[in-house]
């Protein structure tokens, strides 16, 4: 499992050495090392390969289709409680930085 583990991130290394590397067991890591770390630089990533293919109208398929990522639509004859359903926002999903 070590030799599997080290030898993907050395594949991670390699496409991006100023990756921040978090080795992680079923995507256990504390929330503090990927949110709000102000380790993003959009003008660098807007340098990066990928992006200069977008740009000079390389046809790149989206991680949407790559990946089979899918939504879905939820339908009931009742609404949810806008309060509460709000409230369910804030405490999951809102990460206030």
């Amino acid at each position: 499992e070590e030799k599997v583990a080290s030898s993907v991130e050395d594949a991670v290394r390699s496409l991006n050495p100023g990756a921040k590397v978090i080795r992680a067991l079923r995507g256990d890591v504390p929330l503090s090392s990927v949110l709000c770390t102000g380790l993003f630089d959009m003008k660098k990533a807007s340098t990066s390969a990928g992006w200069m293919q977008q740009w000079n109208g390389v046809e790149v398929v989206p991680e949407t289709e790559e990946y089979g990522i899918h939504s879905f639509v939820y339908k009931a004859r009742t609404p949810f409680h806008p309060l509460r359903l709000m409230n369910f926002f804030t405490d999951i999903f809102f990460v206030n930085c």
